[in-house]
């Protein structure tokens, strides 16, 4: 807008010097003119005297002579200063058609600077439009970055519960290795409780073995006597390869 005032401003003054300048050529014609009619009237004049010089010609030839180079002297003075008319006369045409010119350049300028204008309008509202959309897209990046803010935090309180989560399965994991070592030391307790179980288990059997002998001998002492028994034994003892494998007094 400012470009546009300065540039009215501009083509204003040019215009108001053009009128002034053709205004000022106005005058001068005016007064060149003036001039020329009062030249002319005292030409007029001075033919009026000229007749009544040539009307005393007859007496006064020499004077009259004199008098007609004076008379052609001014109208040699008079075609001058017709041709000055026709040279002023020329310069305010050409002003004129400056002028007209310079109004035509001045109306296609405010022409373009209208042009310029509804330009300027259009841009302003095409602006005005990108703000509205550039404010709607700041709205929704404050949206988006609400809703990112809130992910964060709940990612980051997601971490927070992997991050126990994981010592909790670390201190889990280092339990369990503990609790398989000792699984392991337990089996190992076990396999060798286990052989000691065997190897009592096979005492027992022994023992159950000799005991039913001893329960055996017991029942036939009852039966036998004790005398009988005991020459059944010196028997034996005399016989010691007759001897059976399970009978435990025989060794």
């Amino acid at each position: 807008m400012q470009e546009k005032d300065d540039a009215l401003t501009e083509l204003r003054s040019h215009l108001e010097l053009a009128a002034a300048a053709a205004e000022e050529q106005s005058q001068r014609s005016l007064l060149l003119e003036s001039a020329a009619e009062e030249r002319l009237a005292q030409l007029q004049e001075k033919d009026r005297a000229l007749t009544e010089l040539r009307s005393h010609l007859d007496l006064a030839g020499a004077t009259a002579e004199e008098r007609l180079a004076q008379l052609q002297e001014k109208d040699r003075a008079l075609v001058e200063l017709h041709s000055q008319l026709e040279l002023a006369a020329d310069a305010a045409n050409a002003q004129q058609q400056r002028s007209l010119l310079l109004e035509s350049a001045a109306e296609e300028r405010l022409a373009q600077l209208q042009e310029k204008d509804r330009a300027l309008a259009e841009l302003s509202s095409q602006l005005e439009r990108a703000a509205a959309t550039a404010e709607a897209q700041h709205q929704r990046s404050l949206l988006l970055e609400s809703a990112a803010e809130e992910r964060l935090a709940e990612l980051q309180k997601k971490d927070r519960a992997l991050a126990e989560l994981r010592g909790q399965l670390e201190l889990a994991t280092a339990t369990t290795d503990e609790q398989h070592r000792q699984i392991a030391e337990f089996q190992q307790v076990i396999s060798k409780d286990k052989e000691r179980i065997l190897r009592i288990e096979s005492a027992r059997d022994r023992l159950t073995v000799e005991v039913d002998v001893l329960k055996k001998q017991i029942r036939k002492f009852e039966t036998e006597g004790w005398r009988d028994y005991l020459a059944r034994r010196l028997e034996k003892k005399q016989l010691p390869s007759q001897a059976g494998p399970g009978d435990p007094y025989a060794r």
